[in-house]
């Protein structure tokens, strides 16, 4: 079989964001190391500018059983200057952090619930 390149469409900002980075989170996240994958894609999840403290990449991950992975990574902003010190003294990556993996996902249920299929 042969091993996943890495097919990150993404700068050197997010060199972090490779097959390693995968692989420690696809075996920490489902306690198992026999999801080998094959291939990913990292892309923006947003538009330049359309977040606020964090980057967000969508990634695409395929295991060699078959299994596909879609996920959403959320990375606090590493600004210096003036508004770097402000961003890691407040709470606003935490209360983003909360909107994305809990109110998120509850609207979502909500809506499935009222339209579903949609």
């Amino acid at each position: 079989m042969t091993p996943a390149q890495d097919t990150c469409l993404l700068t050197s900002s997010a060199s972090w964001l490779n097959k390693t980075f995968l692989d420690t989170a696809l075996s920490a996240g489902y306690s198992t190391s026999a999801l080998n994958i094959t291939k990913y894609e990292v892309k923006p999840a947003v538009g330049k500018g359309d977040n606020y403290t964090s980057d967000l990449y969508r990634v695409k991950v395929h295991t060699a059983n078959g299994h596909v992975f879609h996920w959403i990574i959320k990375r606090q902003l590493s600004q210096g200057g003036e508004f770097g010190i402000v961003l890691r003294k407040s709470t606003a990556f935490l209360r983003e952090t909360h909107m994305y993996s809990t109110t998120a996902v509850k609207l979502a249920s909500i809506l499935q619930d009222a339209l579903p299929g949609s």
